[in-house]
Parts: structure tokens; sequence; C-alpha cells
């Protein structure tokens, strides 16, 4: 070998060259594994997905291919299909505004952001100061599980509890000694759902920020009282910031929820009152949609054109909350 030649294993990353590190970085995972190996690991990795994907086709994706393949066409509850209209369910929604059926609809979705506008920020707001509260100090795991129970209950339990409390001579009206018509006459009937939505659902959305809470490293906390920070001061340049990924999961998820109004509405007022307020004061978008598939009209499909509607209005939402937490990020 001649004196100014270089053996190549001396030669650093740098000067090798493409080719020699690409062959370096193959030679580092091994040898190609033949197709019908790869293939026995892929096969064996769906088979352990194949349950939840035959659940997912079989409830969730074409029940939705389904329902939408409904929306084009006539089709009533008791009647069955009646053949073929493409897109004129969706056209009368969104620009036929005179119909009944659609004036009653978008009624209902104003009713229904009317109730998200109020309960969102309090649910989110509620939750969040039980969930300091209950980060530290005695008794916390009781008081934990006291907060919570509400929200194990089912929509139809907790607003029967609430039906007896603020029904025409129930409970509250006999320790008030006035009769106020609670669920017959508006603002009352709106106070009502609300706060019977106020009782009931704050749990979930607690336990989600108590274990957002608990992950925050206290070193934050204690390097901010050695800088002299207090309380307040650590929840909004410590605890907030820190804590925005989960309150931005428990906003969405609650928005979700609360468009999803349909049991405290039903079971509390049943859409009305007529009292201080439009005939159907109460009734939000979901029981619009019962209302229209199995109520007089028995229009299944405009229903199912609605809930589509809606979808796309909730989708739309959580984007543009999705991009509003992403912008204030430090």
């Amino acid at each position: 070998m001649d004196q100014g030649s270089t053996p190549t294993h001396n030669l650093g990353a740098a000067e090798r060259g493409p080719a020699t590190q690409v062959g370096a970085v193959v030679a580092m995972r091994g040898p190609r594994r033949p197709l019908s190996v790869r293939s026995r690991d892929y096969a064996g990795s769906f088979l352990f997905v194949l349950p939840y994907f035959l659940f997912f086709v079989a409830f969730l994706l074409w029940p939705l291919v389904y329902a939408f393949w409904v929306s084009l066409r006539t089709w009533t509850t008791t009647g069955g299909d009646e053949g073929f209209t493409g897109l004129r369910h969706y056209y009368n929604l969104l620009f036929n505004w005179k119909l009944d059926d659609t004036v009653y609809f978008w009624q209902s979705l104003e009713n229904t952001a009317f109730f998200a506008i109020i309960t969102i920020p309090l649910l989110v707001l509620l939750a969040l100061i039980l969930a300091l509260l209950l980060v530290n100090g005695p008794w916390r795991g009781f008081f934990r599980a006291v907060f919570y129970v509400p929200a194990v209950l089912s929509v139809a339990v907790a607003m029967t509890v609430w039906l007896w409390i603020l029904q025409n001579g129930g409970i509250l009206d006999a320790y008030l000694h006035n009769s106020i018509p609670w669920l017959i006459q508006q603002p009352w009937a709106w106070v009502s759902i609300i706060v019977a939505t106020l009782w009931w659902t704050p749990g979930f959305n607690m336990i989600v920020l108590l274990a957002g809470l608990l992950s925050i490293p206290n070193d934050y906390y204690e390097a901010a009282k050695i800088d002299g920070a207090n309380g307040l001061q650590r929840i909004i340049f410590i605890t907030l910031p820190l804590l925005r990924p989960v309150l931005a999961f428990v906003t969405i998820t609650q928005m979700i929820a609360s468009f999803g109004l349909f049991g405290q509405a039903f079971i509390l007022t049943h859409g009305g009152p007529g009292v201080g307020g439009p005939a159907q004061s109460t009734t939000p978008v979901a029981l619009q949609m019962y209302n229209e598939a199995f109520g007089t009209s028995q229009n299944l499909a405009l229903a199912c054109a609605m809930s589509f509607v809606l979808g796309v209005i909730l989708i739309i939402l959580a984007v543009l909350q999705v991009r509003f937490f992403r912008s204030t990020e430090m």
C-alpha cells in the first residue's frame, strides 16, 4: 500500500461519502427480513387490531355511511324509502328557511348555542376550581369522590331527581313556600336546565384537570416561591400555561357534550315552555332531530341531514378551538 493512501476504516463519517454512510446504517440494522417474515408480523399485528376494527366498522363507520345515504332520499319512519332526492334536504336546511322544519331546526340550533355559550365556560371554570382545591389537602380523596359521584349517574336518573325538586309543588317549592314556575315559564326553564347540568357534569372535567395538575412537577412551584410569587401568580404563570393541553381537551369535549344536549330538556321541560318565550324555547337541536325522526312528521331523512349539518358545525368549532389553543402557546 502506498504511504499516501488512507485506509477506509480510518475515514470519518463525513469523509466516506453518502454510499458508505447508507451501507453503515444498513449494516447496523441487520439484514433485510424476507417478505414472508414481515407478512407474518403484520398479520399478527392486524389480528390484535381486528376486534376493534370490526366494532368500528359495524357500529360507527357503517351507520355513518348508511345515515348519509338515507339523508339523500325521501325516507319516513313508517313508510320507508320513497325515492332518491339528492341534496334537497341539505339545500332546504341551508337556503330554504321558510319551511317549518327548517325554521324549527335553526331555532333549536340557536337554543343549543345559547346553552353552550353559558355552560361551557362555567363547567370548565368550576371543574378547574374544584381540581385546584382538591389537588392537595386533607380529605381530598373523599371530596374527589363526592364531587365525581353525580357524573356517574345517567341523565335519566339525574334529571328525574331534579324534576322532583323543581316541579310545581316539589321539594323546592315546599321549602321556599312560594310557587316559582321553574319548568313552565322562561327564564326559569333555562335556569333549571343550566343549574341541573352544573350539578351533574363537572365531575368528569374535574378528574381530567386533576390528572393534569398532578403531572406538573413541584419544582416549578418551589422555584416560584423562592422568587416571591404568591398563590395567584403561581396559578397564572405556572399552572395555566402547563395545563393548556388538558384545558384544550376539556373545552373541546365539553363543547361536543353541550351541543349534544338532550336528556335535560327532554325530561325537565319537554322542549318548552311557550310561556315567556317561543313554543320550543328550550328544544335543543338533538331533541329536534329526535322529534323530526320519531315525532309527527316521521321524516327520518331530514333528521339525518340535520345530524350531518350539526356534525360539520361541530368539526369547524373544534378546529377553531384547537387553532386558538395552539396560537396562545408561549
